[in-house]
Parts: structure tokens; sequence; C-alpha cells
């Protein structure tokens, strides 16, 4: 099945809600590591920053979006 399946649409949706009130910032970051499959060391390339602080940045957003996600269920 495909991972969509697996959720729920009302989880999903909650999600969608979660996903736009996260800044562009964390919303850049997580797009490229989850869907891009960009690893942490290319965009602390890109970014110019050590892979340590991007690795900081995604746990940071990842908890941030975490967060959004139980204040908007």
């Amino acid at each position: 099945p495909t991972p969509s399946a697996t959720i729920d649409k009302e989880a999903l949706q909650l999600l969608n809600k979660a996903w736009t009130l996260l800044g562009e910032n964390c919303a850049e970051l997580l797009k490229a590591f989850y869907y891009g499959g960009v690893p942490l060391q290319e965009i602390a390339l890109q970014n110019e920053k050590s892979p340590a602080a991007i690795r900081k940045q995604k746990q940071r957003c990842v908890e941030q979006l975490r967060h959004l996600f139980l204040k908007v269920s």
C-alpha cells in the first residue's frame, strides 16, 4: 500500500493544516530530507551550515510540526 493509504484522511488533513503553519525554512528542510531524499550533509552544504547544525534544525522542525499537529487536532 502507498504511505497515504495507511493514514486515515482526517489525520492527513490535520497534517496538511499543521504543515501550512510551519515556517518556510522548516518546510523546505523537511521536504528536501523526507520527500526529496536529500542527505543532511548535502542540505548543510547548500545552506553553508555544519551537518550538526542542520541535524539540530531538522530535529527542532520535526518537534515544531508535531506540536502544530497536536494543536490543530
